[in-house]
């Protein structure tokens, strides 16, 4: 199985536990994805401002809110490693933040990846 069959049925499984739970449309689902990758996009940005102007009360808020709503969508990697962050900052203990972040926008990354594979051969 390629690589990409693998990611767009990992996705499809989240997806599928999801709507099932939330008892939601295909269509709504797509709507909730859509949300997350744009607000999360935003938010990466606040965080990694905060990271550089040393910010912890701002680091804590957007690890928070990335968290959330990672969870919210089964993205665990994602949330555990914002929960981190958010623990780091909220005990303002030194941590090296920007690693934190790094890995945060790659676990990110993929997952928007796999969701932009999933809406293509979705068509």
């Amino acid at each position: 199985m390629s690589g990409e069959v693998q990611q767009i049925q990992e996705f499809e499984e989240v997806l599928s536990k999801l709507k099932e739970m939330l008892h939601l449309t295909d269509e709504i689902m797509i709507k909730l994805y859509a949300t997350f990758f744009e607000t999360v996009a935003v938010t990466l940005q606040m965080l990694k401002d905060a990271i550089e102007a040393e910010d912890y009360d701002a680091i804590k808020l957007h690890a928070h809110s990335i968290k959330g709503s990672s969870s919210s969508l089964c993205y665990n990697a994602i949330s555990k490693i914002a929960e981190m962050i958010e623990k780091k900052a909220e005990l303002k203990e030194s941590y090296v933040y920007e690693d934190a972040f790094k890995e945060l926008v790659s676990q990110f990354d993929i997952a928007q990846h796999n969701y932009v594979l999933w809406t293509r051969k979705r068509g």
